[in-house]
């Protein structure tokens, strides 16, 4: 038998495992493919992941962003849009960039302004936000002031959204009993007059969110409270605010002035007027078209009227000799718009009126026969014409009104022959903005609440319907209005017992919501209560301001503006070295141009460049000095909106010496701002407590600084230090026309 070498038989023994080992490896091969695989999708998922959570994060991104738009929207829609109706359950919806976004609206209650819940969606993510306007301080255009205790409290009335949270105001000392408001028509500012039960007259201004530079006008308990004897009036084209007042227990009245910076007489000054007897009320109204105010000055025998030119007092005689200045007031003034002026009067039953041609007062005219002396008259001129209304209330409690066409008074009727009372003036008038129709309003007998009738220019008194307002808690002891600027709305503040109320015509009808501001108001027959409205639109404003500093021979400021009519003022203050100065000055590449320059002495000096309509946005505004600046440069840029574009600046004035205060007296106009700048060797400066600072720095022995103040037809910007040379320039910013 032939065997195998052994070799043989290994590798023949060999054979059957190599085809199980092929499987092995085969097996390996897939198994390191599967993990392979594995790895693989591992990798795919986990990219596929971050993917997926990248795009979810940008779309939450989106999300919120387009809910931060909803409330942008809602905002804007609530604050310009008057007949926006909000809702608190349907929401707005708008598409947006791929997504969508909505909102939802509440309106103000007593400490919000409104509160707005949004939603922003795109994709799959879904962004819900929430957002509350709080009200801490109203600062608005209209203002409600009203006694409470002692305290004049105060109400705001935003936007024609409504009135704002009660707030204190000025406290007197003692409860008031008397209050007059009158609003500068060029200027955000209010002035106050207050009678309160020490017979004190308190006058105070607001200028801003609270009152300030407080001053007693009487103070000798000689202003009899039982009579309004104070009246506060600003010039229709100037920017001060006139006060007359009782001062004393004497025939004459007297005053003070506010410039918009400060009292001109402080104490008052008397005033001569014409007549006998003691000084009891006031009213006035001033000229549509100047600087002019009548004041009517009813004394205990007569009725004497003297004139306000802008500048003084003029005495213009006896009004009427049988005047009959009892505890009521019966008189009053208003103005047509081309200038000429009705007063009327009581006369022993007779309703009379005299016009005042500008220079003189006319002949007594007839208005109307009464069978019962007048004890109340109010007026009102048409803002767009030449047609006055008038209502007088009689003793027998009958509400008569009258028209005046221009020429002639041409309408009479009694609207109500049974009135709630005759000794409180529960009734007043008002036209609407357009001059289309004038509101009269009185207050009901045994109900409570006020009748009115809206009276077409042109039409007929006794054809005007009569309406009925709502109901109150009280019947109706004292009416005041005041007309909103551009529009034909009239808000109406009335006085009933203890309560006060907040009413709004739209122009149409008197709205039926009512606003309740008080249960505990001091005096409602002696109106202890009155409004104003003050402009905003037209004025130069301070949009930002911003500095810096510099040895070198330039200098980069950063600088942000916004908003509508806009100037851009850079001030500048160095220690030069000769003739060495600003070579240039630009603002996102835009150049500026000089305005003036001042140099004291060759080692002071001021300069003032400017831009109109300068970029808005965050930019460069780049100083460049012909020189380094060793001694030291300061530099302010301030942007300014509400300037005239075509006309930005009046005259620069400027001066330099040596001495403890550097100033300049810049002639100017009201509505105008003072722009100055400073600059101070080697000394620190502080501007006058009258001027608003806007930047004070120091460099290297340079000291500058700029200011602002309200214009009027002279105006002083002043600083202070230890005495050392200094130079200083001013000029006016002129508003949009």
């Amino acid at each position: 038998m032939k065997t195998s070498p052994p070799c043989a038989i290994e590798r023949a023994s060999s054979a059957e495992p190599l085809s199980s080992r092929a499987g092995v490896a085969f097996a390996a091969i897939l198994i390191m493919v599967l993990l392979l695989w594995v790895l693989g999708m591992g990798f795919y998922l986990s990219l596929q992941t971050r993917l997926v959570t990248t795009t979810s994060r940008d779309q939450a991104l989106q999300a919120e962003y387009l809910a931060e738009s909803a409330a942008h929207h809602a905002m804007w829609r609530l604050i310009n849009e008057s007949n926006f109706p909000p809702s608190e359950t349907k929401y707005y919806m708008h598409d947006l960039a791929g997504g969508r976004y909505g909102y939802r609206t509440r309106r103000h209650t007593e400490t919000t302004f409104a509160a707005v819940s949004t939603v922003g969606a795109i994709g799959n993510q879904v962004v819900h936000q929430s957002y509350v306007l709080n009200i801490t301080q109203p600062d608005t255009d209209i203002l409600a002031t009203y006694g409470v205790q002692q305290v004049v409290k105060e109400r705001g009335y935003f936007k024609s959204r409504g009135w704002l949270r009660e707030h204190g105001g000025v406290d007197v000392g003692k409860e008031p009993v008397w209050i007059e408001l009158s609003a500068n028509p060029v200027l955000p500012e209010i002035v106050q007059a207050v009678v309160d039960e020490d017979k004190t007259i308190d006058l105070a201004v607001k200028t801003g969110p609270s009152w300030g530079h407080t001053l007693v006008f009487t103070g000798d308990g000689s202003a009899d409270n039982q009579y309004k004897c104070v009246e506060v009036v600003h010039e229709s084209t100037g920017s001060d605010a006139v006060i007359v007042g009782r001062r004393g227990f004497g025939s004459d009245p007297y005053y003070t002035v506010w410039d918009g910076a400060q009292w001109v007489h402080d104490p008052p000054i008397s005033v001569s007027s014409s007549g006998s007897g003691t000084f009891r009320h006031v009213v006035a109204a001033a000229d549509p078209n100047s600087e002019e105010i009548l004041f009517a000055i009813g004394k205990s025998s007569d009725l004497s009227l003297i004139r306000w030119t802008g500048s003084s007092f003029q005495n213009k005689g006896t009004v009427d000799s049988y005047y009959d200045g009892r505890e009521y007031l019966p008189m009053a003034i208003a103005y047509e718009q081309s200038g000429d002026a009705l007063v009327l009067y009581n006369d022993q039953g007779e309703l009379r009126s005299r016009r005042w041609n500008g220079s003189s007062l006319q002949s007594h005219v007839l208005v109307q026969t009464l069978s019962d002396d007048v004890n109340f008259i109010r007026a009102s001129g048409d803002p767009t014409g030449d047609t006055i209304v008038a209502a007088a209330l009689g003793n027998s409690k009958k509400l008569h009104v009258n028209v005046w066409n221009g020429s002639a008074w041409s309408d009479s009727y009694t609207v109500d022959t049974d009135m709630m009372s005759d000794t409180h003036a529960n009734f007043d008038v008002a036209w609407e903005q357009t001059g289309d129709a004038a509101l009269i309003l009185w207050g009901m007998k045994n109900d409570n609440r006020i009748r009115y009738m809206r009276w077409a220019k042109g039409s007929s008194l006794a054809s005007t319907p009569v309406f009925q307002g709502p109901y109150l808690d009280n019947q109706v002891e004292g009416i005041r209005t005041l007309p909103v600027a551009g529009t034909n709305e009239v808000l109406i503040l009335t006085g009933c017992s203890s309560m006060l109320y907040g009413l709004f015509y739209n122009g149409i009808n008197v709205a039926s919501s009512v606003k309740e501001f008080t249960e505990d108001l001091h005096r409602s027959d002696t109106t202890c209560f009155d409004i104003a409205q003050r402009d905003t639109d037209k004025r130069v404003l301070v949009d930002a301001v911003s500095s810096g500093t510099t040895d070198n021979s330039n200098l980069t400021i950063s600088h942000t503006t916004s908003g509508s009519d806009r100037l851009m003022l850079v001030g500048i203050s160095l220690i030069p070295e000769g003739s060495m100065g600003a070579s240039s000055i630009t603002y996102d590449g835009a150049s500026l141009s000089l305005v003036g320059k001042r140099l004291y002495d060759d080692d002071i000096k001021m300069e003032i460049w400017k831009l109109v309509a300068p970029a808005e946005g965050t930019h460069n505004c780049v100083v460049t000095f012909s020189d380094d600046a060793e001694n030291g440069a300061v530099v302010g840029v301030t942007t300014f909106t509400g300037v005239n574009q075509s006309d930005a600046l009046g005259t620069f004035v400027s001066d330099g010496d040596q001495s403890s205060t550097a100033s300049v007296n810049v002639p100017s106009a009201s509505g105008e701002l003072v722009f100055d700048t400073v600059a101070v060797k080697d000394q620190n400066t502080n501007p006058n407590a009258q001027q608003t600072q806007l930047w004070k720095l120091n460099e290297s022995g340079t000291y500058g600084g700029g200011s602002t103040k309200p214009g009027s037809s002279s105006v002083t910007m002043s600083w202070t230090q230890s005495e050392e040379k200094w130079a200083i320039g001013a000029v006016p910013i002129k508003p949009v026309e």
